[in-house]
């Protein structure tokens, strides 16, 4: 997934965006469609490998938030930076692998991601990204120049 900012403090409530945006109507009635049902329903392993590697699906879900939303939590989480748009790129098969491989499954990685902040490894980077960590210490997230994003894209 990629995240764009443009400081630290829209940097922190990237995480929380894109944590809503997995969970909107839109990206769960496309996780649904794919998977038949909700992606907590899919008993298998091999069934979520399946599903993991199906090409019937977008490649690409945009969640868009044009205006002040009516949920609280919403509103908070995007911290006043509106208009708002999240690219959730397959987003069928990342909740799969999700599911498949984050201890508590999709579920317990969107929950983790609501709340993070700024991380420095002390060692910087090469790429100079911003990088995230999740207030549970569960995950890393890096924010990824738009030419990552794109390139990631074209290549998946």
């Amino acid at each position: 997934r990629a995240l764009f900012a443009k400081n630290e403090r829209s940097s922190a409530l990237c995480s929380a965006v894109a944590a809503l945006a997995l969970e909107s109507p839109q990206a769960a009635a496309e996780v649904a469609r794919a998977a038949g049902g909700p992606i907590g329903s899919v008993g298998s392993a091999e069934a979520l490998c399946a599903l993991m590697s199906a090409s019937d699906g977008p490649h690409k879900l945009e969640v868009k938030y044009d205006e002040p939303p009516d949920e609280p939590e919403l509103l908070r989480a995007c911290g006043g930076l509106l208009p708002a748009r999240v690219a959730i790129l397959f987003p069928a098969a990342f909740a799969a692998l999700r599911q498949r491989f984050c201890e508590g499954g999709d579920a317990s990685f969107v929950a983790s991601l609501r709340h993070a902040r700024p991380w420095d490894s002390g060692h910087g980077g090469r790429s100079g990204s911003t990088f995230l960590k999740t207030c549970d210490g569960r995950f890393l997230i890096k924010l990824v120049p738009r030419h990552e994003y794109h390139a990631f894209f074209e290549h998946a």
